[in-house]
């Protein structure tokens, strides 16, 4: 994980003072930052925290043009509809399911 190391060395830290930090041993934030091995999510969002980056970022997802468009069509159409986030932590499984149903009939019909 390049960006590890590019962090790291932007805030003049050694390996071994985040590792303390993050309860792990300093060989192993090393296997980290030089690939060898990778953190587990409980450690990637650590090191989000720490860092005050997105476990995307770390990773290094960058998000398509295409993937945008997606989320952008997806919530323009929840907002024309009404649909809010209250609305939907609210829903049952079963109220979830019926919609996924009619957006597929809805979608089948064009």
């Amino acid at each position: 994980m390049n960006k590890l190391k590019e962090l790291r060395e932007e805030r003049k830290l050694y390996q071994a003072e985040i590792a303390t930090l993050l309860g792990i041993s300093q060989g192993t934030y090393s296997n980290w930052e030089n690939g060898k091995t990778e953190p587990d999510i409980k450690n990637l969002n650590k090191l989000a925290d720490f860092y005050n980056v997105t476990v995307d970022y770390l990773i290094g997802y960058e998000p398509t043009e295409h993937n945008m468009s997606v989320v952008n069509n997806a919530l323009k159409f929840a907002q024309d509809i009404g649909l809010t986030d209250e609305k939907i932590q609210n829903m049952t499984p079963r109220q979830k399911d019926k919609i996924k149903k009619l957006i597929e009939i809805a979608i089948d019909e064009t």
